[in-house]
């Protein structure tokens, strides 16, 4: 059920390249982690330390690729999903990686209905290799629309806040560069 502990399994290799030489086009990345039922706690800790969590996860990534130009997509299933006091059916989420840009995407679901929608490109380097920058000052977009979404789920990613209630509603529409 995913509260004992879940499973992952990993396989393959990625390529990566230090300052020491030249990055080789045939040197590619075969890489794949999936996993099932791991309890959200474990990914949450990383971001909401101290919030209650529960909820399990299930999702894979795979890299493709060679350092220079990596190929990167992945996907994640949260089922009945806690955080604090926001009780979600699931959290869907998708993201890719190519040609130096991170495109995402976020689904909310509370008792059957999307309660909050991410979209988004925003220009990175995840090449496998030393960059002086991983920002690019390059155009990015970014849209997020909440339906009633509650209102501490949003303000969960602040610090500082305690005791909020209510609800959200509305889109917010953000671009420029990184």
């Amino acid at each position: 059920d995913g509260e004992d502990g879940g499973s992952a399994q990993l396989t393959g290799r990625v390529a990566w390249h230090n300052r020491s030489h030249e990055s080789e086009a045939e040197n590619v990345s075969d890489f794949r982690i999936d996993f099932a039922g791991v309890p959200f706690a474990d990914f949450a800790r990383i971001r909401f330390e101290g919030i209650q969590t529960t909820g399990s996860v299930d999702g894979s990534v795979q890299i493709t690729g060679n350092s220079a130009n990596p190929l990167i997509s992945g996907n994640a299933l949260l089922r009945s999903v806690s955080l604090g006091d926001v009780d979600l059916d699931s959290v869907t989420s998708s993201f890719s990686y190519a040609n130096r840009m991170v495109t995402g995407r976020l689904n909310a679901v509370e008792q059957g209905r999307r309660v909050f929608f991410a979209d988004g490109t925003v220009p990175f380097d995840l090449s496998f290799m030393p960059v002086s920058e991983r920002r690019l000052n390059e155009p990015m977009r970014f849209t997020v629309t909440a339906d009633s979404a509650p209102a501490s789920l949003l303000t969960g990613f602040v610090g500082g806040l305690q005791n909020v209630r209510g609800i959200v509603n509305g889109s917010l529409v953000a671009g420029g560069t990184t």
